[in-house]
């Protein structure tokens, strides 16, 4: 339930706060601990979504290790998207400056490599919205870099456009229902 409100609308994201306490409430009622990692990585989504980078980042990287054990590869490749995601915030956050301008770089560094992570596992589960908000933001992200890899940038951009027609012809041969 969470993930749904989540994913429905940025207006219903904190509905998503409920299911999300339950489940992990009931992971350490019940010792369940197999899905205590990917409520963790919906809780870091949220958190993310509430305009709270460190926040979601610290939670992102306390669910990680269980989700690397194992979990679905949707989830572990959505955690490494949002790690992205909230170092792309923190980036924002940064004015310019010249000790700010290392931090500046060093955060979309490490924004590239998480989502170059999050590429090659979403990749496994042909998440097409996933994979095209990686591209969407690799394209924009090798733009804005001082000295921009135009090549990385126009592959990133021909991968996002060449999904995106995808998701627009499956969805006409669906009848508009995306799969």
């Amino acid at each position: 339930r969470a993930i749904l409100h989540l994913l429905s609308s940025n207006e219903y994201s904190l509905h998503a706060l409920g299911p999300i306490i339950e489940c992990l409430s009931l992971c350490e009622q019940l010792h369940i601990y197999s899905i205590k990692g990917p409520a963790l990585s919906v809780l870091g989504r949220l958190f993310l979504e509430m305009n709270e980078p460190h926040l979601s980042l610290s939670t992102l990287r306390a669910a990680l290790p269980a989700l690397l054990k194992g979990d679905h590869v949707w989830f572990q490749g959505h955690a490494f998207l949002n790690m992205a995601k909230c170092h792309l915030s923190l980036v924002k956050q940064v004015s310019s400056g010249s000790k700010k301008e290392s931090k500046l770089k060093r955060g979309v560094c490490t924004a590239l490599k998480y989502l170059k992570r999050a590429k090659s596992i979403l990749g496994t589960c042909h998440d097409a919205k996933g994979l095209r908000e990686i591209y969407y933001l690799q394209a924009r992200l090798y733009a804005s870099m001082p000295s921009f890899d135009e090549l990385a940038r126009n592959q990133a951009a021909q991968n996002f456009v060449a999904i995106s027609r995808h998701m627009a012809k499956q969805s006409c041969t669906t009848g508009g229902v995306m799969q």
